[in-house]
């Protein structure tokens, strides 16, 4: 079982499981995070951090001014909240086992997220961001202050990332455009990240181009064959108005892998046609999003089988020929939107062949 944990950063050890070897001790962990937070309030150091878009490596890697903005989740949240949380206990657990599992971390910047969880629950840890002044530095710090601890960091102008091992990976992206999240979504998608693993994320929150909600994001993914896990409350340096939620994902067997497919022009699009339903009465219950959520998780016969059975008949009088990915991509879509699957007798969607919008 896992602890629960109470109070601030100064607190968490007295509730933290010991039983990885490399977690620090409390004095250690409570150095690095005065020596993070310190670097957090540099001015000179923030200063440096804008001018870095500017460079020759950040414009070929679409390093633009908002990835280089500035913004943590504090540790005793990250931890109690999330890692210790009821929603990603699961995943976990097998980081916290004997499994050789990792927690992958990227945009990971100083080092804050990544050291918090290596550090305290002693979790095989990888950042990766493509600033190499980030990256040497979260590994001065955690040689310094916690050198048994197992995270390590790499510059992704050096390398690329590795996910082989990965079981949850960590998207460190509020702030990123559309296009950077779901470009690095489309990348975990052609990866070799375990079909099973859980990806953190934020919905994104800006673009320039495109006037979309914050839940356009999230539909999409699950359009794409990403399962949502659900949300958690996180308090974070930017949290003053309220805590941001952090999003969790798994990829299934069958994520869309098709890189135009994430496009911010592709989740405009269905953003746009999602818009032709007009009338409140195909918005789901409670009881109908259980379901569409518990479905998913069903095996392809079940769910082929009741998928049909909301689609009814095309103009033939027949059922429609269609394969389980795109029965689980039409209920992902459904369940992300929060609308019904058009069928027995409704109106068909504008410009749908079927009833069912695939």
């Amino acid at each position: 079982d896992l602890p629960t944990l109470s109070g601030n950063d100064s607190l968490l050890f007295q509730d933290l499981p010991r039983q990885k070897q490399g977690s620090a001790n409390s004095s250690a962990f409570a150095a690095m995070l005065l020596r993070l937070r310190g670097i957090e309030c540099d001015y000179s150091f923030l200063k440096r951090r804008k001018k870095v878009a500017k460079k020759p490596w950040a414009t070929s890697h679409n390093y633009d001014a908002q990835l280089a903005n500035w913004g943590i989740a504090f540790a005793h949240s990250f931890l109690k909240d999330l890692f210790l949380g009821p929603v990603l206990t699961p995943w976990t657990q097998q980081l916290l086992g004997a499994s050789g599992d990792e927690l992958v971390v990227l945009g990971s910047n100083t080092g804050n997220e990544a050291l918090y969880v290596a550090a305290a629950l002693g979790v095989p840890t990888v950042g990766y961001d493509l600033n190499c002044e980030l990256t040497q530095l979260a590994q001065s710090i955690a040689s310094h202050f916690v050198p048994d601890s197992p995270a390590k960091f790499h510059c992704l102008k050096d390398k690329t990332a590795d996910f082989t091992k990965a079981w949850v990976v960590y998207v460190d992206c509020n702030g990123w455009s559309w296009a950077s999240i779901l470009g690095t979504f489309a990348k975990l998608a052609a990866s070799n990240l375990r079909v099973g693993a859980a990806v953190v994320s934020w919905p994104g929150s800006y673009d320039d181009k495109y006037e979309l909600s914050d839940g356009s994001m999230k539909a999409h993914l699950q359009r794409l064959g990403w399962t949502m896990i659900g949300e958690v409350l996180l308090q974070t340096t930017w949290s003053t108005l309220g805590e941001p939620s952090a999003i969790i994902l798994m990829k299934t067997d069958h994520v869309e892998q098709k890189e135009a497919e994430y496009s911010v022009e592709a989740l405009q699009q269905h953003a746009d046609d999602d818009g032709d339903d007009d009338g409140d009465d195909d918005e789901l219950t409670e009881d109908q999003l259980k379901l569409f959520h518990d479905m998913l998780g069903k095996d392809d016969g079940t769910l082929l089988n009741y998928v049909k059975s909301q689609m009814g008949e095309n103009d033939d009088g027949d059922e429609y020929d269609i394969d389980a990915p795109a029965a689980r991509k039409a209920l992902g879509k459904a369940l992300g939107n929060g609308q019904k699957p058009l069928g027995n007798g409704q109106e068909k969607r504008k410009g749908s062949g079927s009833h069912l919008d695939l």
